[in-house]
């Protein structure tokens, strides 16, 4: 019963305008701020670590806008998971970098892009689906009914998912060696033990998937950092090309330009990152507890 309620409140979301969910979005937004909430707490942490150099003042702001586009996200997921293929192409504001994609696969070496939680990065899925066969790599959740519904979301244009398993990760790694694009989340918390190793993320150490590391050294594929940035009537869409250090054989300095590529995609729009995330738990560096509320 709870799953169809889930699924229920999605689809009257999904059938509204984008510019009605952002709206609501913003509403819930300063709810959020308005009872400080984790979210709130996670976010000022952050940030606090992030940008010691910006004022008290500055941070203030900077949470209250990061919180306000974050649930604005959670508005716009259901209505980028349903909306039309002509419809979510209506909603793309201009392209920054397309021809560096569609260098990379001329090269047919396989494309790796990395969409941060920066922006709405549900979109940049869909977009990639226009330039070649794209298999993207997934963490499923644990609710059954959510599972089915973003497979189904996210494979409507043709891309193929794949789950954060040794079979998955096989089947990526076949993707790139064809000459595919494949899709990656670069920064999540890696889950086990062997899933990544302690690199800098805005000076401070942060546990990092290798994972991306592994895979270029097996393909010699291309790396793009991708995000979607949020502006008025819809998305823009950039590709960019990752710090040239991602390519080294060396794992510490691979993993590092890769939080480096991201720190750069942050800083043209940090309002629009998932601050709210807590990025930097479990270092193991004497702060095993940042979150602590």
């Amino acid at each position: 019963m709870k799953g169809k309620v889930v699924l229920f409140i999605i689809r009257v979301f999904a059938s509204l305008p984008l510019g009605v969910n952002r709206f609501m979005g913003g509403l819930l937004g300063r709810m959020i701020l308005l009872f400080n909430t984790c979210e709130v707490k996670v976010t000022k942490e952050n940030l606090l670590r992030c940008f010691p150099d910006k004022t008290v003042e500055e941070r203030q702001e900077l949470t209250r806008r990061s919180v306000l586009e974050t649930a604005k996200l959670a508005f716009e997921i259901p209505w980028v998971w349903h909306a039309s293929r002509s419809l979510l192409k209506e909603s793309i504001v201009h392209i920054n970098g397309g021809d560096k994609v569609e260098a990379s696969l001329a090269q047919q070496k396989g494309l790796i892009v990395l969409a941060p939680h920066l922006g709405n990065w549900e979109v940049v899925g869909r977009v990639l689906a226009d330039y070649g066969k794209l298999t993207s790599l997934y963490r499923p959740p644990k609710q059954a009914f959510l599972d089915t519904l973003i497979r189904k979301s996210r494979e409507q244009d043709g891309a193929a998912l794949v789950p954060t398993t040794a079979r998955g990760v096989a089947k990526l790694l076949s993707a790139l060696k064809k000459g595919a694009i494949s899709g990656i989340l670069p920064d999540q918390c890696p889950g086990g033990e062997g899933g990544g190793v302690l690199s800098e993320f805005f000076s401070h150490p942060a546990r990092t998937i290798t994972l991306v590391h592994g895979l270029v050294q097996r393909t010699n594929c291309r790396v793009l950092m991708a995000y979607a940035e949020r502006v008025s009537g819809g998305f823009v869409v950039n590709f960019v090309d990752a710090n040239e250090g991602i390519y080294s054989e060396d794992i510490e300095q691979g993993v590092l330009a890769m939080n480096a590529s991201i720190e750069e995609c942050v800083l043209h729009i940090p309002e629009q990152y998932q601050w709210e995330y807590k990025r930097f738990k479990g270092t193991g560096s004497g702060d095993t507890r940042p979150y602590r509320f």
